[in-house]
Protein backbone atom coordinates (compact mmCIF):
# COMPACT_ATOMS: atom_id res chain seq x y z
CA UNK A 1 0.00 0.00 0.00
CA UNK A 2 1.16 3.52 -0.76
CA UNK A 3 -0.58 6.70 0.37
CA UNK A 4 1.24 9.69 -1.11
CA UNK A 5 0.22 13.34 -0.81
CA UNK A 6 2.04 16.07 -2.72
CA UNK A 7 2.90 18.93 -0.36
CA UNK A 8 3.00 22.62 -1.34
CA UNK A 9 6.42 23.88 -2.36
CA UNK A 10 8.09 26.27 0.11
CA UNK A 11 7.53 29.91 -0.68
CA UNK A 12 4.65 29.18 -3.03
CA UNK A 13 1.84 30.62 -0.94
CA UNK A 14 0.19 32.39 -3.85
CA UNK A 15 -0.73 29.10 -5.51
CA UNK A 16 -3.99 27.29 -4.94
CA UNK A 17 -4.11 24.17 -2.80
CA UNK A 18 -1.86 21.42 -4.08
CA UNK A 19 -3.14 18.19 -5.66
CA UNK A 20 -3.50 15.04 -3.58
CA UNK A 21 -2.33 11.82 -5.20
CA UNK A 22 -3.63 8.98 -3.02
CA UNK A 23 -3.08 5.24 -3.46
CA UNK A 24 -4.19 2.28 -1.35
CA UNK A 25 -4.37 -1.51 -1.55
CA UNK A 26 -6.38 -1.79 1.69
CA UNK A 27 -10.21 -1.63 1.55
CA UNK A 28 -10.64 0.07 4.93
CA UNK A 29 -8.01 2.67 4.14
CA UNK A 30 -9.53 3.27 0.71
CA UNK A 31 -12.90 3.86 2.35
CA UNK A 32 -11.27 6.33 4.74
CA UNK A 33 -9.65 8.21 1.85
CA UNK A 34 -12.98 8.49 0.05
CA UNK A 35 -14.71 9.64 3.23
CA UNK A 36 -12.12 12.34 3.90
CA UNK A 37 -12.31 13.70 0.36
CA UNK A 38 -16.02 13.30 -0.30
CA UNK A 39 -18.55 11.58 2.05
CA UNK A 40 -18.96 8.75 4.54
CA UNK A 41 -19.79 5.60 2.59
CA UNK A 42 -19.76 1.81 2.52
CA UNK A 43 -17.26 0.18 0.16
CA UNK A 44 -17.88 -3.44 -0.80
CA UNK A 45 -15.57 -5.52 -3.00
CA UNK A 46 -17.41 -8.05 -5.18
CA UNK A 47 -14.55 -10.58 -5.28
CA UNK A 48 -12.54 -10.65 -2.05
CA UNK A 49 -9.85 -12.77 -3.73
CA UNK A 50 -9.24 -10.11 -6.40
CA UNK A 51 -6.25 -7.78 -6.35
CA UNK A 52 -7.71 -4.61 -4.81
CA UNK A 53 -6.16 -1.22 -5.48
CA UNK A 54 -7.55 2.31 -5.34
CA UNK A 55 -6.14 5.38 -7.06
CA UNK A 56 -7.37 8.95 -6.46
CA UNK A 57 -6.04 12.24 -7.86
CA UNK A 58 -7.91 15.16 -6.30
CA UNK A 59 -7.74 18.95 -6.48
CA UNK A 60 -9.54 21.85 -4.87
CA UNK A 61 -11.07 24.30 -7.36
CA UNK A 62 -12.03 27.01 -4.90
CA UNK A 63 -14.79 25.45 -2.75
CA UNK A 64 -15.27 22.53 -5.14
CA UNK A 65 -13.51 19.16 -4.86
CA UNK A 66 -12.53 17.72 -8.25
CA UNK A 67 -10.98 14.28 -8.50
CA UNK A 68 -10.56 11.14 -10.58
CA UNK A 69 -11.18 7.78 -8.93
CA UNK A 70 -10.14 4.31 -10.10
CA UNK A 71 -10.51 0.83 -8.57
CA UNK A 72 -8.76 -2.26 -9.91
CA UNK A 73 -11.76 -4.54 -9.38
CA UNK A 74 -15.56 -4.47 -9.17
CA UNK A 75 -16.79 -2.52 -6.13
CA UNK A 76 -20.07 -1.10 -4.81
CA UNK A 77 -20.14 2.30 -3.09
CA UNK A 78 -23.20 3.23 -1.00
CA UNK A 79 -23.98 6.50 0.82
CA UNK A 80 -26.89 7.81 2.82
CA UNK A 81 -28.44 11.12 1.72
CA UNK A 82 -25.42 13.35 1.11
CA UNK A 83 -27.05 16.35 2.85
CA UNK A 84 -23.84 18.42 2.94
CA UNK A 85 -23.27 18.51 -0.82
CA UNK A 86 -24.43 17.86 -4.35
CA UNK A 87 -22.34 15.64 -6.58
CA UNK A 88 -21.59 14.83 -10.22
CA UNK A 89 -19.87 11.71 -11.61
CA UNK A 90 -18.68 11.21 -15.18
CA UNK A 91 -16.82 8.07 -16.33
CA UNK A 92 -13.90 9.31 -18.41
CA UNK A 93 -13.70 5.79 -19.82
CA UNK A 94 -15.92 2.77 -19.33
CA UNK A 95 -19.32 2.95 -17.63
CA UNK A 96 -20.89 2.71 -14.16
CA UNK A 97 -24.24 1.59 -12.82
CA UNK A 98 -25.53 4.19 -10.41
CA UNK A 99 -28.65 5.42 -8.67
CA UNK A 100 -29.87 8.38 -6.63
CA UNK A 101 -33.01 7.58 -4.66
CA UNK A 102 -35.15 5.34 -6.91
CA UNK A 103 -33.66 6.64 -10.15
CA UNK A 104 -31.18 4.31 -11.85
CA UNK A 105 -28.95 5.20 -14.80
CA UNK A 106 -25.90 3.96 -16.63
CA UNK A 107 -23.26 6.69 -16.49
CA UNK A 108 -20.92 6.91 -19.50
CA UNK A 109 -18.49 9.48 -20.96
CA UNK A 110 -21.55 10.96 -22.73
CA UNK A 111 -23.96 10.82 -19.77
CA UNK A 112 -23.14 12.24 -16.35
CA UNK A 113 -24.80 11.15 -13.11
CA UNK A 114 -26.12 13.94 -10.87
CA UNK A 115 -26.84 13.32 -7.20
CA UNK A 116 -29.21 15.30 -5.00
CA UNK A 117 -28.24 16.06 -1.44
CA UNK A 118 -31.46 14.64 -0.01
CA UNK A 119 -31.36 11.07 -1.39
CA UNK A 120 -29.12 8.01 -0.85
CA UNK A 121 -26.82 6.95 -3.67
CA UNK A 122 -25.26 3.78 -5.06
CA UNK A 123 -22.37 3.43 -7.52
CA UNK A 124 -21.16 0.08 -8.76
CA UNK A 125 -18.88 -1.14 -11.50
CA UNK A 126 -15.17 -1.05 -12.25
CA UNK A 127 -15.46 -4.68 -13.42
CA UNK A 128 -13.84 -3.36 -16.60
CA UNK A 129 -11.41 -0.49 -17.04
CA UNK A 130 -13.08 2.68 -15.75
CA UNK A 131 -11.82 6.04 -14.51
CA UNK A 132 -14.42 8.31 -12.98
CA UNK A 133 -14.40 12.08 -12.54
CA UNK A 134 -16.12 13.14 -9.32
CA UNK A 135 -17.03 16.75 -8.47
CA UNK A 136 -18.34 17.72 -5.05
CA UNK A 137 -20.44 20.90 -4.78
CA UNK A 138 -20.87 21.93 -1.11
CA UNK A 139 -24.53 22.50 -0.33
CA UNK A 140 -24.17 26.01 1.09
CA UNK A 141 -21.92 27.17 -1.74
CA UNK A 142 -24.08 25.88 -4.62
CA UNK A 143 -27.38 26.98 -3.10
CA UNK A 144 -26.02 30.45 -2.26
CA UNK A 145 -24.66 30.77 -5.81
CA UNK A 146 -28.01 29.77 -7.28
CA UNK A 147 -29.73 32.28 -5.00
CA UNK A 148 -27.44 35.07 -6.21
CA UNK A 149 -28.29 34.19 -9.83
CA UNK A 150 -32.06 34.19 -9.41
CA UNK A 151 -32.18 37.00 -6.86
CA UNK A 152 -33.93 35.10 -4.05
CA UNK A 153 -33.01 32.57 -1.36
CA UNK A 154 -32.96 28.86 -2.24
CA UNK A 155 -35.08 27.27 0.48
CA UNK A 156 -35.46 23.75 -0.91
CA UNK A 157 -32.94 21.16 -2.08
CA UNK A 158 -32.11 21.48 -5.77
CA UNK A 159 -33.97 18.56 -7.35
CA UNK A 160 -31.52 17.71 -10.12
CA UNK A 161 -32.60 15.19 -12.73
CA UNK A 162 -30.39 12.13 -12.16
CA UNK A 163 -28.59 12.30 -15.51
CA UNK A 164 -27.11 15.00 -17.71
CA UNK A 165 -26.75 14.37 -21.44
CA UNK A 166 -23.30 15.71 -22.31
CA UNK A 167 -24.23 15.75 -26.00
CA UNK A 168 -26.79 18.49 -25.34
CA UNK A 169 -25.33 21.74 -26.77
CA UNK A 170 -25.19 23.67 -23.49
CA UNK A 171 -24.02 20.67 -21.48
CA UNK A 172 -21.37 19.86 -24.10
CA UNK A 173 -20.06 23.43 -23.96
CA UNK A 174 -19.97 23.35 -20.15
CA UNK A 175 -18.27 19.94 -20.13
CA UNK A 176 -15.58 21.20 -22.55
CA UNK A 177 -14.81 23.94 -20.04
CA UNK A 178 -14.59 21.41 -17.19
CA UNK A 179 -12.25 19.16 -19.22
CA UNK A 180 -9.88 22.08 -19.82
CA UNK A 181 -10.01 22.91 -16.10
CA UNK A 182 -9.09 19.33 -15.16
CA UNK A 183 -6.05 19.36 -17.44
CA UNK A 184 -4.92 22.73 -16.12
CA UNK A 185 -5.33 21.76 -12.46
CA UNK A 186 -2.82 19.00 -13.08
CA UNK A 187 -0.24 21.52 -14.27
CA UNK A 188 1.66 22.97 -11.27
CA UNK A 189 2.52 26.12 -13.25
CA UNK A 190 -0.99 26.80 -14.53
CA UNK A 191 -2.66 30.13 -13.83
CA UNK A 192 -5.86 28.37 -12.79
CA UNK A 193 -4.06 27.22 -9.64
CA UNK A 194 -3.89 30.85 -8.51
CA UNK A 195 -6.59 31.57 -5.86
CA UNK A 196 -7.67 34.69 -7.76
CA UNK A 197 -8.46 32.54 -10.78
CA UNK A 198 -10.07 29.69 -8.83
CA UNK A 199 -12.74 31.94 -7.34
CA UNK A 200 -14.22 32.91 -10.70
CA UNK A 201 -13.60 29.44 -12.20
CA UNK A 202 -15.65 27.77 -9.45
CA UNK A 203 -18.45 30.28 -10.07
CA UNK A 204 -18.37 29.47 -13.79
CA UNK A 205 -18.47 25.72 -13.16
CA UNK A 206 -21.49 26.10 -10.88
CA UNK A 207 -23.30 28.50 -13.21
CA UNK A 208 -22.73 26.20 -16.19
CA UNK A 209 -24.05 23.19 -14.30
CA UNK A 210 -27.17 25.05 -13.15
CA UNK A 211 -27.90 26.36 -16.65
CA UNK A 212 -27.35 23.10 -18.51
CA UNK A 213 -29.05 20.63 -16.12
CA UNK A 214 -32.74 20.14 -15.34
CA UNK A 215 -34.10 21.11 -11.91
CA UNK A 216 -37.00 23.06 -10.44
CA UNK A 217 -35.12 26.37 -10.41
CA UNK A 218 -34.25 26.33 -14.09
CA UNK A 219 -37.32 28.42 -15.12
CA UNK A 220 -36.14 31.11 -12.67
CA UNK A 221 -32.75 31.14 -14.37
CA UNK A 222 -34.30 31.40 -17.81
CA UNK A 223 -36.86 34.04 -16.89
CA UNK A 224 -36.16 37.66 -17.74
CA UNK A 225 -35.19 39.63 -14.66
CA UNK A 226 -36.35 43.20 -14.01
CA UNK A 227 -33.79 45.92 -14.69
CA UNK A 228 -31.44 46.69 -11.86
CA UNK A 229 -32.31 49.95 -10.18
CA UNK A 230 -29.92 52.82 -11.05
CA UNK A 231 -28.81 52.86 -7.41
CA UNK A 232 -27.66 49.22 -7.63
CA UNK A 233 -25.70 49.94 -10.81
CA UNK A 234 -24.09 52.99 -9.20
CA UNK A 235 -23.13 50.95 -6.14
CA UNK A 236 -21.56 48.25 -8.34
CA UNK A 237 -19.55 50.93 -10.16
CA UNK A 238 -18.37 52.36 -6.83
CA UNK A 239 -17.20 48.91 -5.70
CA UNK A 240 -15.31 48.33 -8.94
CA UNK A 241 -13.76 51.81 -8.95
CA UNK A 242 -12.55 51.43 -5.36
CA UNK A 243 -10.95 47.99 -5.78
CA UNK A 244 -10.64 47.03 -9.46
CA UNK A 245 -7.64 44.81 -8.77
CA UNK A 246 -9.69 42.40 -6.61
CA UNK A 247 -11.02 39.10 -8.11
CA UNK A 248 -14.61 40.37 -8.34
CA UNK A 249 -17.33 38.24 -9.92
CA UNK A 250 -20.79 39.28 -11.09
CA UNK A 251 -22.23 37.20 -8.25
CA UNK A 252 -20.10 39.14 -5.72
CA UNK A 253 -21.29 42.46 -7.12
CA UNK A 254 -24.93 41.43 -7.27
CA UNK A 255 -24.87 40.21 -3.67
CA UNK A 256 -23.22 43.45 -2.48
CA UNK A 257 -25.85 45.48 -4.34
CA UNK A 258 -28.81 43.43 -3.16
CA UNK A 259 -30.01 42.35 -6.61
CA UNK A 260 -29.85 39.20 -8.74
CA UNK A 261 -27.08 38.54 -11.23
CA UNK A 262 -29.33 38.83 -14.26
CA UNK A 263 -30.89 41.99 -12.91
CA UNK A 264 -27.47 43.62 -12.50
CA UNK A 265 -26.37 42.47 -15.96
CA UNK A 266 -29.49 43.96 -17.52
CA UNK A 267 -28.97 47.22 -15.63
CA UNK A 268 -25.40 47.53 -16.92
CA UNK A 269 -26.47 46.73 -20.48
CA UNK A 270 -29.15 49.40 -20.39
CA UNK A 271 -26.88 51.98 -18.74
CA UNK A 272 -23.48 51.35 -20.33
CA UNK A 273 -24.24 48.90 -23.18
CA UNK A 274 -21.77 46.44 -21.68
CA UNK A 275 -21.68 43.76 -19.00
CA UNK A 276 -20.44 44.41 -15.43
CA UNK A 277 -17.23 42.45 -16.12
CA UNK A 278 -16.62 44.37 -19.35
CA UNK A 279 -17.00 47.58 -17.34
CA UNK A 280 -14.54 46.25 -14.78
CA UNK A 281 -12.08 45.39 -17.54
CA UNK A 282 -12.37 48.97 -18.83
CA UNK A 283 -11.51 50.35 -15.38
CA UNK A 284 -8.53 48.01 -15.09
CA UNK A 285 -7.24 48.94 -18.55
CA UNK A 286 -7.42 52.65 -17.73
CA UNK A 287 -5.56 52.12 -14.43
CA UNK A 288 -2.94 50.03 -16.21
CA UNK A 289 -2.47 52.71 -18.89
CA UNK A 290 -2.05 55.37 -16.21
CA UNK A 291 0.67 53.32 -14.49
CA UNK A 292 2.48 52.57 -17.77
CA UNK A 293 2.47 56.24 -18.76
CA UNK A 294 3.93 57.21 -15.38
CA UNK A 295 6.51 54.39 -15.33
CA UNK A 296 9.90 53.88 -16.92
CA UNK A 297 11.49 50.79 -18.46
CA UNK A 298 14.01 50.78 -15.61
CA UNK A 299 11.39 50.63 -12.83
CA UNK A 300 8.30 49.10 -14.42
CA UNK A 301 7.44 45.99 -16.45
CA UNK A 302 4.31 45.24 -18.42
CA UNK A 303 3.90 41.93 -16.58
CA UNK A 304 3.95 43.66 -13.18
CA UNK A 305 1.37 46.22 -14.25
CA UNK A 306 -0.90 43.55 -15.74
CA UNK A 307 -0.71 41.48 -12.55
CA UNK A 308 -1.33 44.52 -10.33
CA UNK A 309 -4.61 45.29 -12.08
CA UNK A 310 -5.98 41.75 -12.15
CA UNK A 311 -4.92 40.60 -15.64
CA UNK A 312 -3.68 37.03 -15.19
CA UNK A 313 -3.05 36.29 -18.88
CA UNK A 314 -0.35 38.57 -20.28
CA UNK A 315 -1.13 37.88 -23.94
CA UNK A 316 -4.83 38.58 -23.47
CA UNK A 317 -3.99 41.78 -21.56
CA UNK A 318 -1.81 42.98 -24.43
CA UNK A 319 -4.56 42.24 -26.97
CA UNK A 320 -7.25 44.00 -24.90
CA UNK A 321 -4.94 46.94 -24.30
CA UNK A 322 -4.11 47.30 -28.01
CA UNK A 323 -7.80 47.11 -28.94
CA UNK A 324 -8.63 49.84 -26.41
CA UNK A 325 -5.71 52.26 -26.90
CA UNK A 326 -4.38 51.47 -30.37
CA UNK A 327 -0.92 50.41 -29.22
CA UNK A 328 0.71 47.66 -27.20
CA UNK A 329 1.36 48.24 -23.49
CA UNK A 330 5.12 47.92 -24.18
CA UNK A 331 4.83 50.85 -26.63
CA UNK A 332 3.17 52.99 -23.95
CA UNK A 333 5.93 52.13 -21.49
CA UNK A 334 8.69 53.00 -23.98
CA UNK A 335 7.15 56.38 -24.62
Amino acid sequence: MSNHVVRPAPGNATRGSEPRHLRSADVDEARSIGTDLYYPHRLRVADLSADFRMRVDAFDAGPLTVGTIEYSTNVRVETQALDVAYHLNVPLEGQLRTSTGKNQIIATPQRAALYRRDQPTVIEGWDSQCRMLAIKFPRGVLEAHLGSLIGKPVTKAIAFEPSLDLNDPWAREWWSFVEILIRQLGNPNSLVRNPMMLTSIADNVMTGLLLSSDHQYRPDLEALSPDAAPAAVRKAVEIMESSPEKPLTVADLAAACGVGVRSLQTGFKNTFEMSPLAYLREIRLLRAQRELVAGTQETTTVAEVASTWGFSHLGRFAADYAARFGELPSDTLRR
